[in-house]
């Protein structure tokens, strides 16, 4: 019955040329036939989108409708709502949309298209499972061995500084074209006061492109990298970690820093 007002106002709107209106009135209507699998959303979604935009998840839908029997309509669709979920930054359901354009048209694009969205998901996952495993009393991650150097701010710098020294045969190095070793690194130092509350955080990432001569040098001695943090004074806990983008291993270490006023 509400769907029928809805209807009803959203036609007598648009015969008005109230399109805000008709729009608004249009949008919910469609919500509500998605949610209920009503065949009469196809037509809702044109009429709607003759007046307003439609959304990512409303677009998704009526191209799932349409594709059996318009596939260039519901690719055109897929794509639009593709950017639509891009621009929103909600990742799983753009990798849901590039899976089902793979469905309709295999081609290299479409292929790309979906293997990038994935690992995108999945390096953004693993960089949340890096973060988290940076808190006090967390478990240790071990599986990419480092070690660290924490001073204290001095006369020659005010912030607490960390030296990172990184086991150089468990980096995912990849061999470039140039005959270069790269590899693709992140760092994170966080800080915990003395009643474990978060006090600061910093992160850097790498990408290291390395000729033969320098390669070999850290093969021998590690790949070393430093990172800063500005603390007030005060008794720390510094949560540190290395997490290797390549291979998603990943290491952490905690220490203990005092600043002085």
């Amino acid at each position: 019955k509400n769907d029928q007002v809805r209807q009803t106002a959203a036609d007598l709107c648009l015969a008005a040329g109230r399109n805000s209106e008709a729009a608004t009135l249009f949008s919910a209507l469609l919500d509500g036939q998605i949610a209920t699998g009503d065949h009469g959303s196809v037509v809702t979604y044109k009429k709607l989108a003759k007046v307003g935009t439609p959304t990512p998840m409303q677009t998704f839908h009526y191209a799932q409708a349409i594709e059996k029997r318009d596939r260039k309509e519901a690719m055109d669709a897929y794509s639009t709502a593709l950017q639509g979920f891009e621009v929103q930054g909600r990742d799983k359901q753009a990798l849901a949309v590039a899976q089902h354009m793979v469905e309709l048209l295999p081609n290299a694009r479409n292929l790309q298209r979906l293997a990038e969205k994935a690992a995108h998901l999945d390096d953004k996952s693993a960089r949340m499972e890096f973060v988290n495993a940076l808190t006090p009393g967390g478990p240790r991650a071990t599986s990419l061995p480092f070690v660290v150097r924490v001073s204290p701010p001095d006369k020659s710098s005010p912030e607490v500084t960390v030296e990172f020294s990184i086991e150089p045969h468990a980096i995912a190095f990849k061999k470039g074209d140039d005959d270069t070793e790269n590899a693709e690194l992140d760092f994170i130092v966080r800080a915990f006061d003395a009643k474990g509350n978060s006090a600061g955080n910093q992160s850097q990432s790498l990408k290291a492109r390395l000729n033969p001569e320098t390669f070999a040098q850290i093969m021998t001695i590690g790949l070393r990298f430093r990172e800063t943090i500005k603390l007030p004074p005060g008794k720390y806990l510094l949560e540190m970690g290395v997490r290797d983008s390549r291979s998603n291993l990943m290491g952490t270490v905690a220490a203990p820093v005092e600043v002085w006023d």
